[in-house]
């Protein structure tokens, strides 16, 4: 499930979490190799960016612009 809107922001996202160091922690899941995580987690729209807040907050979507890439 490689689409070029994930590969394009993989870049953005690892400068964001260089330069955020120690405030956010950041993963990231290729769902053609971990079908399960993307199930359990009902990831469906690609890329989707996932916000895990400290427990006991809720988990928040991120969404971006048609056609835009993450940047800082």
């Amino acid at each position: 499930m490689l689409d070029g809107s994930s590969t394009a922001i993989a870049k953005d996202l690892d400068e964001f979490s260089t330069e955020y160091r120690g405030l956010f922690k950041l993963g990231a899941i290729n769902c053609a190799e971990e079908p399960g995580i993307c199930e359990k987690e009902k990831v469906s729209v690609f890329p989707t960016i996932r916000v895990y807040p400290p427990v006991p907050l809720p988990t928040v979507d991120v969404d971006l612009p048609e056609g835009e890439t993450f940047t800082t």
